[in-house]
């Protein structure tokens, strides 16, 4: 695996810590089997339970992992505009 990314991933979600770390889970399996770069990116729709943990935990396990709010550069409208926001932040 070189350091390129290969493929990027985003997960847009709100309250879904138990989801969220199986499918970081999975991600980082699958991209370890194929030894390919992943970038994750997380758009968080104002979470209120312990998603940030979960994203802490998983953070440091993918060499290309970002994390934002919804909130950020003004979008605030559900799902279709927090994967648009986490498609402008890919590399």
């Amino acid at each position: 695996m070189n350091g390129q990314i290969f493929l990027s991933v985003i997960i847009p979600g709100r309250n879904q810590a138990e989801e969220l770390k199986k499918t970081l889970s999975d991600i980082l399996e699958f991209s370890r089997e194929k030894s390919w770069a992943v970038e994750v990116i997380y758009v968080d729709g104002n979470s209120t339970d312990h998603t940030e943990k979960v994203i802490s935990e998983f953070r440091n396990k993918f060499p290309h992992f970002k994390s934002m709010k919804e909130t950020q550069k003004g979008y605030k409208r559900g799902k279709g505009s927090a994967v648009k926001l986490g498609m402008e932040e890919t590399t």
